[in-house]
C-alpha cells in the first residue's frame, strides 16, 4: 500500500516525510482503530482511508514535529471510526425496522415498483447504490436486471433459499431508505 500512497504524493520532499511518518505510525493506527471498531478487517479498510487522508495534507508535515504529526493521525482515526460505527449503526436500525413490513414486500417486486412509479429512476438508484453490497447486487440483478430468484442464485453461485432471503431484505432496506429520504 505505501508505494499507492506515495504515487499519489508529488513532492519527493514530501514523500520521504510521508514514508517516515507512515512506516513509524501504520501498525498503531491500524491497532488504535482496531481498539474501537472491534474488527480487524474493518480497522484496516478504516486506516487506508486515515492514510489517504495524510496524503492530502501531506504538504503540512514537512517541519511539523512528531508528536503534533501523530497526534493529528490518530485524531483523523479516531473520526474515520466513528464515521463508520453510525454507519454501521444505521444499517444496523434498518434491520431491526424490517419487522415493520408486511412480508408481501418479500413475495413480489411490483408493491415495490408501485411505490417507485411517483419517484424519479435516479434517487432509486442511488439508494439502491446505498445498500450493503450483498444486498445491492441482488436487487440489481432483480429490479434493474428482471432476473427471478432462482437465477439470481445460478448467477451469484448461491443457493436459492439465499439469494431469496438476500432479495427479501434487500428489497425491505430500500424500500426503508426510500422512505427515509420521503421518496415514497
Amino acid at each position: 500500500m505505501l508505494t499507492f500512497y506515495l504515487s499519489l504524493i508529488e513532492d519527493v520532499r514530501d514523500e520521504f516525510a510521508f514514508e517516515s511518518i507512515y512506516r513509524l505510525n501504520e501498525k498503531d493506527v491500524v491497532n488504535y482503530i482496531k481498539s474501537l471498531v472491534h474488527n480487524k478487517n474493518d480497522a484496516e479498510d478504516i486506516a487506508q482511508d486515515v492514510w489517504l487522508c495524510v496524503c492530502k495534507h501531506i504538504e503540512g508535515f514537512r517541519q511539523d514535529h512528531y508528536k503534533s504529526v501523530k497526534n493529528y493521525i490518530f485524531i483523523v482515526a479516531k473520526y474515520k471510526a466513528l464515521d463508520f460505527l453510525e454507519k454501521k449503526k444505521k444499517y444496523a436500525e434498518c434491520f431491526e425496522d424490517m419487522d415493520l413490513f408486511p412480508t408481501s414486500f418479500c413475495e413480489s417486486d411490483s408493491v415495490l415498483l408501485n411505490l417507485c412509479a411517483k419517484a424519479e429512476t435516479k434517487e432509486i438508484i442511488e439508494c439502491i447504490r446505498s445498500l450493503p453490497p450483498i444486498y445491492r447486487d441482488v436487487i440489481n440483478l432483480c429490479i434493474l436486471g428482471k432476473n427471478n430468484s432462482r437465477k439470481i442464485a445460478d448467477m451469484l453461485n448461491l443457493k436459492h433459499s439465499t439469494a431469496r432471503q438476500r432479495l427479501c431484505r434487500g428489497r425491505k432496506m430500500l424500500i426503508f431508505l426510500l422512505k427515509e429520504r420521503g421518496i415514497i
